[in-house]
């Protein structure tokens, strides 16, 4: 029983955050494959003519945005991860006929809910970052 009690807070400690360690991968590769799809979009979209000019216009920037966010180009249903918005990514074309689309995420764990005892909220563990670079055909 004693050998329980001196064990057992560092065996939930360790799957608690093998827990976490996997859900933070889970997210990232879920940000990561959402960003690589909407830059493989806007890269069959993006390009005007055989000029070899990038185009960026209004309407296929929201189009990426929601598809990283939302997995469609609609902006429909609920977001691929809690809390990512339209307004962190962004889509640019940096010249030499590519494509890139950038996004930021703030992890939030789900262990990590109670309050910060320096400022009394929740604060982001991670911020995530991806960015694809893309050809535009």
């Amino acid at each position: 029983m004693i050998e329980m009690a001196i064990i057992l807070p560092v065996i939930l400690m360790v799957i608690i955050a093998t827990a976490e360690l996997g859900r933070a991968f889970w997210e990232y590769n879920a940000l990561t494959k959402s960003v690589r799809d909407a830059a493989r979009y806007a890269s069959a979209q993006g390009l005007f003519g055989s000029t070899g000019v990038v185009i960026v216009t209004n309407e296929l920037r929201t189009e990426v945005q929601n598809l990283v966010v939302y997995g469609n180009t609609g902006g429909t249903g609920t977001p691929v991860l809690n809390g990512l918005t339209t307004a962190g990514v962004s889509l640019e074309s940096p010249g030499d006929g590519d494509i890139l689309v950038r996004t930021t995420y703030a992890y939030t764990p789900i262990f990590g809910l109670l309050p910060d005892f320096r400022g009394g909220g929740v604060n982001p563990l991670y911020n995530f970052e991806s960015v694809v670079r893309m050809r535009a055909i």
